[in-house]
């Protein structure tokens, strides 16, 4: 059985009626949806309900070459396409929208970073979406910086236009190669005048992954947790570097100059397993806190 495509516009209005019909006193009241016409959308399940337009997380990992990244342009009825050209355009009223809503300062991306091959696409006969290829340069967006690609929907061969999902503004995000979701193993210990804290310290065990997010071209955040798994306090901003030609790591703390690696200990990252491997410790006199991690690839961080 051929499951055809759901107006989602259809649905919204019949939630609406079927809410009011409710209130009516004639039981024998009919409504009838065959009138409702298509609509041309960009769409991708997440839709902001604040006024602000749609948005998408686009996330690359930075790469010299050239990443196509797909836009879903779809015809929104209850039958297929009988074949639409759909015209897209860059409009910033549309991020300057974004942001006001959101509170945000994203800019627009730059131009060399990007290039659309064809802001014309066709909707084929038969079929219900087609996708808008983007090519992005990722090496050439800064890593630190927030950007944006709003795109909208000018003109569709005739057929009409959605209100709602007329744009769509793509949140640009490029990562480095060591940005991901990880395992978190290990021990760590709390010490003190009295000795190590019984509760705090010990072996990790049953925690969830972690996320390890980019900071700049060759570092991404850490929070070190307590065995509890709760965040150790007072090492705000904690950072693993790598150096991409030997794959030896340094951790830092930009609100504790005290945490530093280990001396002596295995500070390093395998590309092959995708792995940290990291002893490093913090605090002075008897009340120092060590821990030794691995930290193992477990998929993107969304």
């Amino acid at each position: 059985m051929k499951i055809k495509y759901i107006n989602r516009h259809a649905i919204l209005a019949l939630a609406v009626v079927t809410m009011l019909s409710s209130c009516l006193k004639d039981d024998n009241v009919q409504q009838d949806f065959t009138k409702l016409s298509p609509l041309v959308e960009i769409y991708d399940g997440t839709p902001n309900f604040d006024g602000a337009p749609n948005s998408i997380t686009a996330a690359f990992v930075s790469s010299a070459q050239p990443i196509t990244y797909n836009v879903p342009i779809n015809y929104a009825y209850s039958s297929p396409s009988p074949g639409v050209t759909v015209t897209i355009a860059v409009d910033e009223v549309e991020l300057a929208r974004y942001n006001n809503v959101k509170g945000t300062s994203r800019v627009l991306l730059p131009a060399n970073s990007y290039s659309i091959p064809n802001n014309k696409v066709t909707i084929p006969a038969g079929a219900q979406t087609v996708q808008l290829p983007i090519i992005i340069n990722s090496d050439k967006i800064a890593i630190s910086g927030s950007f944006a690609l709003p795109l909208r929907i000018t003109d569709a061969s005739g057929t009409a236009i959605s209100k709602n999902f007329a744009s769509v503004v793509l949140l640009i995000a490029v990562k480095n190669q060591w940005d991901g979701i990880y395992s978190y193993s290990g021990t760590i210990t709390r010490n003190s005048a009295s000795g190590p804290d019984p509760v705090l310290s010990g072996t990790f065990t049953n925690l969830k992954d972690v996320p390890l997010a980019t900071t700049d071209a060759n570092s991404v955040s850490l929070v070190p947790l307590w065995a509890t798994g709760v965040g150790a306090a007072g090492i705000d901003n904690t950072t693993i570097t790598v150096d991409p030609v030997t794959n030896l790591v340094t951790v830092k703390s930009a609100g504790n100059a005290s945490l530093k690696n280990t001396v002596g200990a295995v500070n390093k990252y395998d590309p092959a397993t995708k792995t940290f491997t990291l002893a490093f410790d913090w605090g002075t006199g008897s009340n120092t806190r060590v821990t030794t991690l691995t930290l193992k690839y477990v998929g993107p961080r969304p």
